[in-house]
């Protein structure tokens, strides 16, 4: 069997897929060079369309690492008996301590903290914070990442308000599952969890108008789902009091970025909350498992 490996970020699954088959390194290939590939390996990129698709013509499985699949036409593998596995459960662990830890950051004013001590000014004018005890939280999706967030803010006694449009399952103790706009304009911090919303945008200018004066804003699944010219609007206003962004419109090199630095309540990581070498482990035992399910190996 020959797996195309084209997930850049993730060469640590090479060494694991050896025990499959032949593994070929498609990041930097010719396509006009690929061979056939029956396995195709994919993260973030490459966006799988119908064209691209075409290049495969021997392609029995895609398999995405991690949970998101917006850059795969679902539609064209379905019409082309291709099969479809992604491992959304592999690193939900590291993405919820990701977002606690944006979370606090922002509660903490950490980024002007940290700047402070950087420069060794020892006084904590801009820099006192707020706890995270009694805050109301929103999040937006309860999927495997969400539920995995709402255990840990609810242990540290936040109240957590859900909205998601796919599930009906009953929460845990201390969840409250709601609409989403008694989410948007309850919540204190309101953070997004949703990977598989095909209905476009789920944060804009309009949306805006919906939050408390000084909500904090946390985004740890997809870009696409927040307007970021209503983020930096929001900010401008002081409707948005606090922002975090793992992810955002243009990756990987979003040219918006820029457009945050002049502000101190905003912190930014480079789409790193899946990344942690526990999840790396489960991601391969995982990936490895699915294989030889969908394929009978």
């Amino acid at each position: 069997m020959k797996i195309g490996f084209w997930a850049a970020g993730h060469e640590y699954l090479k060494s694991s897929l050896g025990q499959l088959g032949d593994v070929i390194d498609l990041i930097n290939s010719d396509m006009a060079d690929i061979p056939k590939v029956q396995v195709l390996i994919v993260a973030s990129k490459p966006i799988l369309n119908r064209e691209l698709l075409d290049n495969f013509p021997d392609l029995e499985l895609v398999v995405r690492v991690g949970s998101g699949f917006d850059n795969i036409d679902l539609k064209a593998l379905r019409e082309r008996g291709i099969k479809f596995v992604r491992v959304p459960e592999g690193n939900r662990e590291a993405v919820a301590d990701h977002t606690l830890l944006l979370i606090i950051g922002l509660l903490r004013r950490i980024k002007i903290a940290l700047k402070k001590g950087e420069q060794t000014r020892w006084n904590r004018e801009g820099a006192i914070g707020e706890e995270l005890r009694g805050k109301i939280v929103g999040l937006v999706g309860y999927g495997n990442v969400g539920m995995e967030v709402a255990l840990r803010l609810v242990s540290m006694g936040s109240n957590v308000l859900c909205w998601d449009p796919f599930r009906r399952m009953n929460p845990i103790l201390g969840v409250h599952m709601v609409s989403y706009d008694t989410l948007l304009s309850h919540s204190d911090i309101i953070s997004f969890h949703i990977q598989d919303y095909d209905n476009g945008c789920l944060f804009d200018k309009e949306t805006l108008t919906k939050v408390k004066k000084g909500v904090l804003i946390v985004n740890t699944s997809r870009g696409a789902l927040v307007d970021t010219y209503a983020l930096i609007e929001g900010l401008r206003k002081g409707v948005i009091g606090g922002l975090a962004l793992d992810v955002i419109e243009g990756e990987p090199e979003p040219e918006m970025v820029k457009e945050f630095e002049p502000f101190d309540n905003v912190i930014i990581t480079p789409h790193v909350a899946g990344h942690s070498y526990e999840a790396y482990n489960k991601m391969k035992e995982l990936i490895i498992r699915k294989i030889k399910y969908a394929i009978e190996i």
